[in-house]
């Protein structure tokens, strides 16, 4: 299945956004690329819901934040094994699937701990204190049956968790048993692995060690068994030869005081980009993705941290990341497509990046079908006629372009609608001024810039009229304020438009010394900048503004 290429337009969406964004993955797909989906990365507004719902089209995905986390990288299908298993079944387990470490999870699958293939290398190759501790088994019968793959014609208190520890006896009867007495070890501590060495099977019932284990596949002397039920002898009976037996028993040890419970865990909304940075202090090579309650989910390795796929991304309707998606600098930007200036976007490989100085990226979408010979549904035409018909105020705007009217007429036709209608249905709408909390009124059109490390936004809403804007003045100036203050910036102004008069009102909060500078006409008595003529943000008001930052 191929990975979802989001086409996503900038923060505070407008029409043009979502609308070129949804065309672009209609000709995406008209082109054999279903793998593109339209997406937003902020939320919608009155005038957006008024066109999708006019062409009965869905609102794109919403797409917040684009940076990788843990989840994105971390495999699902991991491998685990219950806190009561063997060292064998650990050891297995890496071998078999070439593991670094194996998890240890709980009934309810939360992860214990881990045991790593240095963890058992510790263990089975020792440097002991005393000998004996190299023949240690912690484990119960049960677990060295298992281990061996055996048989136990006779067992006694095989689920009892113990020290036990095993000896070959190869030794001739008259000294076996000294050991015991120079390990201090009593006889019923004792694994006895043994051949068919008839005489060392009886001396060691009579002993009353733990267990016997006859190796090599040798059938049980039924004296020695006899013997063996009246002293509570369990007698194991497996087909490994004795020095293999031996090794194998003490992997039946139990895995858990093994296990390492200081092991690299992280939450799956962890960011990939913060967890590489603090790589170092991980132990062990397997990051373990837990939830809040210590389910294990998902495991990754630290290499994987070294390359990580990077989400695909399309830009329209912008090109600067100060106005993308949060996590756009992580991403891996295939294509832009916009009408706005030129800012810092940088990519690392050679991209399609089309830029035209046309009033809507629409448009420009709208040029992509006719040039390939392709015929826009009449949904997808709607959405396009109505992106040029709101970015150019129904191309009364100074940014509307000839290309602009082109696209427009090809797309009246094809949709069936007229561009005048649509104007007045889409201007019609609701004020956003009224219809939505002065914070998000700010924020609804807002867009961000830097210019030479002066950081500024301008945010823009349409009105029929400057009622709405005034009834809310005090609101507003104070959201812009805020907003202004909460993101650092040198000013943070509102370009209110009426597109009925085609002129606009300027509230801007900020430095004092460069709002001195603005030399439009000052109301003094309403608080605001008049700005006849003046509809346009990107091609008039904030090439004015940056030219003024030049001199500040």
């Amino acid at each position: 299945m191929q990975e979802n290429i989001y086409i996503v337009g900038h923060r505070n969406p407008d029409v043009d956004s979502v609308c070129s964004a949804l065309g672009y993955a209609a000709y995406k797909a008209a082109t054999g690329n279903a793998n593109y989906k339209a997406a937003r990365c902020g939320i919608s507004n009155a005038r957006i819901d008024r066109i999708l719902k006019k062409f009965k089209a869905p609102l794109p995905e919403y797409l917040g934040d684009v940076r990788l986390r843990a989840q994105h990288v971390m495999r699902r299908d991991f491998l685990s094994l219950p806190k009561d298993v063997s060292c064998y079944a650990v050891m297995d387990m890496i071998d078999r699937y070439d593991l670094r470490s194996v998890p240890l999870l709980d009934s309810a699958g939360k992860m214990l701990g881990e045991v790593s293939v240095f963890d058992l290398g510790e263990f089975f190759i020792p440097r002991p204190r005393s000998p004996r501790e190299a023949r240690r088994v912690r484990a119960t019968l049960n677990d060295v049956i298992k281990t061996l793959d055996a048989e136990a014609p006779a067992v006694f208190r095989a689920d009892e968790m113990e020290d036990m520890f095993v000896r070959i006896g190869a030794m001739e009867v008259s000294s076996f048993g000294s050991f015991i007495d120079k390990e201090q070890l009593r006889p019923e501590q004792n694994l006895i692995v043994v051949g068919d060495r008839f005489d060392i099977q009886i001396k060691a019932v009579q002993m009353g060690v733990r267990g016997i284990i006859i190796t090599g596949g040798y059938p049980v002397d039924a004296a020695v068994l006899e013997m063996a039920r009246q002293k509570s002898v369990s007698v194991i009976s497996c087909k490994h030869d004795s020095a293999t037996t031996a090794l194998l028993v003490r992997m039946a040890t139990r895995a858990e005081p093994l296990m390492r419970r200081d092991f690299s865990s992280v939450r799956r909304e962890a960011l990939l980009s913060g967890i590489a940075l603090k790589k170092k202090e991980f132990s062990g090579g397997t990051i373990f993705v837990c939830s809040r309650e210590g389910k294990l989910e998902g495991v990754f390795s630290r290499t994987d941290l070294i390359d990580p796929p990077r989400r695909k991304l399309v830009l329209v309707d912008h090109n600067e990341l100060s106005q993308a998606v949060t996590g756009a600098e992580e991403a891996e930007i295939l294509e832009i497509i916009d009408h706005h200036r030129v800012g810092g976007a940088q990519t690392v490989n050679p991209i399609l990046f089309i830029n035209k100085p046309v009033g809507a990226t629409c448009t420009i979408v709208s040029e992509f079908f006719m040039r390939d010979g392709l015929r826009p549904d009449k949904r997808t035409a709607g959405l396009l006629l109505g992106g040029i018909v709101c970015d150019t105020l129904n191309l009364k705007s100074p940014t509307a372009t000839s290309a602009d009217a082109e696209q427009m007429r090809r797309l009246e036709k094809i949709s069936g609608v007229n561009a005048s209608e649509l104007a007045d249905y889409v201007f019609g709408a609701d004020s956003v001024i009224l219809s939505s909390p002065p914070s998000q009124t700010v924020l609804a059109d807002c867009k961000f810039y830097e210019n030479d490390g002066v950081k500024f936004s301008v945010s823009q809403v349409e009105e029929l009229g400057f009622d709405n804007f005034f009834s809310k003045f005090r609101e507003l100036k104070d959201a812009l304020e805020k907003l202004r203050k909460d993101r650092a910036l040198l000013f943070s102004a509102l370009l209110v438009t009426n597109v009925i008069k085609q002129d606009s009102l300027l509230l801007i909060c900020g430095d004092e010394n460069f709002v001195s500078k603005i030399g439009y006409a000052w109301d003094s008595e309403r608080g605001v900048f008049e700005l006849p003529g003046i509809v346009s943000r990107k091609k008039q008001l904030v090439p004015y503004l940056s030219g003024l930052l030049k001199d500040f």
